[in-house]
């Protein structure tokens, strides 16, 4: 007993109180309940008498006997928010991030920081990343820029963002995690590219096209982005749903990821043994639930900042542990799945509960192929619990619906910009990796930053696939004569080449002014040029013309907006004929007026080959029997001083 000075409301004051083992009459082996309570006389009573009780547990393993060290393989999650968006500044092709966070969580004092130091001291461990935060990393090493607030779906450029501070810590962060991964016993698992929500995917996915491509395009190149910078084979056929919640629906998604293996919690595999079976479980179809146990889980998903906090999530580890341990005789396996945020302060709390039991010689740690593959118990329980069991709190945080269909959306809008591009790759790979970081389920609690993501991502393809345009005709154009030619100008205002492009003509009043229909497009980067459309007046009087630009091919496609202009039919003498400009504009920067400025100050064009730019005042269209003309395709405008321009 220890005398405790008087307490104000909402006091506090530590205590020490020392004992033997002999006091506490312990019977041998295993955990014990403690309980510490404390007496005091109050106002309305002022005896002594009980106030408050605290109660934690004790592991006490003085005599190992004959049963085996529980082998436990033990999950470190390296997860972040997405940070990389689509866009690269124009100028020098350098990685863009939408802020400038993970420099401050990469460094010493950082969460990722301290889970890498904290984990290069575990033995066996298992380091579960995100792909995508390793590519930022990887972009971070050298210079990179952060998108300014205000910008978001800009064209990037060195005026609307700044430059990135993380350079160094970055460089030291992913040399560090080089030499952990290769420690003994230490293996990777790659979670697929961006880490997708799979319940989110299973319960609202139901618009995303072909969702089993997209997973499989994910697993694909996470085991790229991982296997590349790291010394590792990594493990791509693991599933980890949020929190290892699983239903059949989420099951079936896994699937669809070509998972063989699904980290799941205890709770959604139940079974009823008064014993912890072994991890592994079968559950159908070829693939195997690695369960970790739910209690030991919940230890270490809260932010465990006090020394009570810390104290009892150690306390409780061990005891659990220890109690695992004793159950049987025979060799027992574990898996600890701690949260994908994993906090520094849990971090810290399960390191040290790990030493504490390996020191205390009732669990040995292993890799997690040792306990993934063990024998499973054959009377474990194999079946998925069903969508009710399902946690309520968990299936408020998914991405909804509308999300999916807006990444259709957005799927279908870069196809059909990919279809006109001889270099296809410069916007297919990075919108891959951005549709698959808006599934991430990181933004789970967070879904605003979700949705501002997709919509960046979203804003920016929208000014590329505007490149493909056909501006307002502000004039009406007079056809004199009984024929002529309608001349339409065209550009190609990215840096790389546009073809399967067809221009299409059509006249509202056939039995008025007859045109010829069609005129296929191909042009290098930077170029102009005119399309010509014979002419036929048979009547004189305004007539409503539709300058529309279609993607070529068996699905063939209206490409952009269509515009719509008039031509006034007047008689005049037979033979004369008339070159009328109607100008059209496809895609989107800068023309030959623009370039021979540029080149009359001595400028170097941009260092980008890709770099678009914008020429308000190209020409609507020609004289008779001339060509417009053509820009060079490396000409182009300052694009820092634009930021407006759109970057492929």
């Amino acid at each position: 007993m220890q005398q405790l000075t008087d307490l104000a409301p909402g006091g506090s004051v530590p205590f020490h109180l020392p004992t033997t083992l002999g006091d506490l009459k312990l019977a041998g082996n295993g955990y014990y309940e403690l309980a510490v309570d404390v007496e005091a006389g109050t106002a309305d009573d002022g005896s002594p008498h009980q106030v408050g009780i605290g109660r934690t547990t004790l592991a006490y393993y003085p005599n190992p006997g004959d049963e085996k060290p529980l082998q436990v393989a033990t999950l470190w999650p390296l997860t972040h928010a997405p940070e990389l968006v689509p866009q690269t500044v124009q100028a020098t092709d350098q990685p863009v991030l939408r802020d400038d966070s993970l420099a401050a969580d990469l460094g010493p004092n950082g969460r990722l920081g301290k889970l890498l130091a904290d984990g290069q001291d575990i033995p066996g461990l298992t380091w579960v990343i995100d792909p995508d935060l390793l590519d930022a990393v990887q972009a971070m090493t050298k210079p990179y820029r952060v998108q300014q607030p205000g910008h978001s779906g800009e064209s990037a450029t060195e005026s609307n963002t700044l430059p990135g501070t993380g350079t160094a810590v970055a460089t030291d962060w992913l040399n560090k995690l080089r030499a952990a991964v290769v420690k003994p016993n230490d293996q990777v698992i790659a979670l697929p590219y961006g880490d997708p929500d799979l319940a989110s995917i299973a319960h609202n996915g139901g618009s995303l096209p072909d969702s089993g491509t997209f997973l499989s395009t994910a697993r694909t190149a996470g085991k790229l982005k991982i296997d590349g910078p790291l010394p590792v084979d990594s493990l791509d056929t693991v599933a980890w749903p949020d929190q290892g919640y699983l239903d059949p629906q989420i099951v079936q998604t896994t699937q669809q990821l070509g998972a063989t293996q699904v980290l799941a919690n205890s709770a959604s595999v139940p079974d009823h043994l008064n014993y912890s079976p072994n991890a592994a479980r079968p559950i159908g179809r070829n693939q195997t639930a690695v369960v970790a146990d739910d209690t030991i889980a919940s230890l270490f998903r809260y932010d465990l900042k006090t020394p009570d906090a810390k104290a009892q999530a150690q306390q409780r580890f061990l005891a659990e542990t220890l109690a695992i341990q004793q159950q049987r005789l025979s060799q027992r396996t574990l898996l600890v799945m701690p949260p994908r945020d994993l906090s520094a302060s849990a971090a810290d709390v399960l390191k040290t509960s790990l030493k504490a039991a390996s020191d205390g010689h009732w669990i040995s740690q292993v890799p997690y192929t040792t306990v993934a593959t063990a024998a499973p118990d054959p009377d474990a329980g194999t079946s998925v619990a069903g969508p009710d069991a399902y946690p309520a709190d968990l299936r408020g945080g998914e991405l909804p619906a509308d999300t999916f269909n807006r990444i259709g959306q957005t799927q279908q809008q870069e196809q059909q910009l990919l279809l006109i591009l001889t270099n296809r790759e410069r916007v297919s790979a990075p919108f891959a990796a951005a549709l698959e970081n808006v599934t991430s389920t990181q933004w789970r609690g967070n879904p605003s930053a979700a949705s501002d993501y997709l919509k960046n991502a979203q804003n920016y393809l929208e000014r590329l696939r505007n490149a493909v345009s056909i501006p307002v005709k502000s004039k009406t154009i007079t056809l004199a004569g009984g024929s002529g030619v309608l001349q339409v100008s065209v550009r190609n205002e990215l840096q790389q080449g546009v073809t399967n492009l067809e221009l299409h003509l059509v006249s509202a009043q056939s039995n008025r002014l007859k045109v010829t229909t069609l005129h296929p497009i191909t042009l290098d980067p930077a170029q102009s040029t005119s399309a010509r459309f014979q002419a036929q007046a048979l009547g004189n009087g305004a007539v409503q013309m539709t300058a529309q630009l279609y993607t070529t091919g068996p699905d063939s496609q209206p490409y952009g907006a269509p515009v719509i202009f008039t031509v006034n039919v007047t008689q005049v003498t037979s033979g004369v004929w008339w070159v009328v400009g109607a100008g059209t504009v496809l895609v989107l920067a800068a023309g030959l007026r623009i370039f021979l400025k540029r080149r009359k100050r001595g400028e170097e064009p941009p260092e980008d080959p890709d770099a678009p730019l914008a020429d308000p005042d190209g020409p609507e269209g020609a004289a008779a029997d001339q060509q417009a003309p053509e820009a060079p395709a490396d000409g182009g405008q300052d694009r820092a001083a634009d930021p407006a321009v759109a970057h492929p």
